[in-house]
Parts: C-alpha cells; structure tokens; sequence
C-alpha cells in the first residue's frame, strides 16, 4: 500500500542551487522529486537528500524546451538508520 506522506516545494532562478527542508517518516519509504524547467539553457544535474544522490527515472520534454524529471531514493531507511 502507498501512502502520501508530506509535500515540500521551492523554486529558483537563473541556475542556481535549491535548498529546502524535507522530513520523510514511515518504513519502507521512497522519496520521491519532481523537477521542472522552463529554460532550455538550464538542466537539472542532480538531486541529493541528506548527502545521498537520487535516480533519475525520467524525463519529458515538450516544445519550447520545458521539461519535467522525476528523481527518487527508494528504500531511504538504509540510509539513516
């Protein structure tokens, strides 16, 4: 079973790096990032949590070079505990 647990957002400008605060709970946790960008001079080079890099699973490009990514971190506890 999937349960929602928390949501957090930021954005950023002109690519620079984003930092915000995000506390996962539960077992069997996956962490999962959303990213957009609507600058096709730009790109997303990585995500990280607590230190620890995330997966690109995927990718979407539309016209105009606006793109969405999806990263995770699955089975996070291995991490932390």
């Amino acid at each position: 079973m999937v349960t929602f647990d928390a949501a957090s957002s930021g954005s950023v400008f002109a690519g620079t790096t984003i930092t915000f605060s995000h506390t996962c709970s539960g077992s069997d946790r996956v962490l999962n990032v959303g990213a957009s960008n609507n600058n096709p001079g730009t790109a997303v080079t990585g995500v990280t949590y607590n230190g620890v890099a995330l997966t690109k699973d995927g990718e979407q490009t539309q016209g105009g070079g606006n793109k969405v990514e999806i990263w995770s971190l699955h089975k996070i506890q291995r991490f932390f505990n």
